[in-house]
């Protein structure tokens, strides 16, 4: 496949590529999700490892205001699971998030973590295992660009679909009442 026809499977509304890494921010708005696709990889030799973590679009929507603001002091961890349809294997998903002042390079440190996993009583899932675990080092500015390129998204999203959303979850009583739904 032509890299000139290259698409992705989702619209992507930031991308952050090193030497080794490639952070993906991707629009999952169907399912009320923001994906991040972390990627490590060598020159010549295609990627090594691949990690995919999900963010409710709320969560998203506070976590840019928390990077736009510089009001993001301690590590966010968002821990998720899903179970694959067609082979039933429950997969653990952690999102981590945290400053990186003191060190070498100011900014955030984005941790994607996959892998086995077990579902509880209450339907949540579990790590049970070993996580495979890439981490993004993004420097301030750079951070700062993806939280303004997702905040710009979810205000868009939320303005273009605010009829649908509307008209599928509200009607007025009088509406009710008359038997118009």
């Amino acid at each position: 496949m032509s890299m000139d026809n290259y698409r992705p499977a989702r619209l992507r509304i930031f991308s952050h590529i090193t030497q080794r890494q490639i952070l993906h921010v991707e629009d999952a708005l169907e399912i009320n999700k923001i994906v991040l696709d972390a990627y490590t990889y060598a020159r010549n030799q295609g990627s090594s490892q691949h990690c995919t973590c999900y963010i409710d679009a709320d969560d998203a929507r506070l976590l840019a205001h928390q990077l736009i603001t510089g009001s993001l002091v301690e590590p966010w961890t968002d821990y998720k699971g899903s179970v694959n349809r067609k082979t039933g294997e429950v997969i653990a998903r952690v999102l981590t998030i945290e400053p990186t002042e003191g060190t070498k390079i100011a900014g955030y440190r984005i941790s994607c973590a996959q892998g086995p996993g077990s579902r509880m009583d209450s339907g949540a899932v579990k790590p049970a295992g070993k996580l495979d675990k890439i981490s993004v080092l993004l420097p301030a500015r750079d951070a700062l660009k993806m939280a303004l390129a997702l905040a710009e998204h979810l205000q868009a999203w939320t303005i273009l679909s605010y009829w649908n959303r509307k008209n599928e979850t509200w009607k007025p009583e009088e509406e009710k009442e008359n038997g118009n739904q």
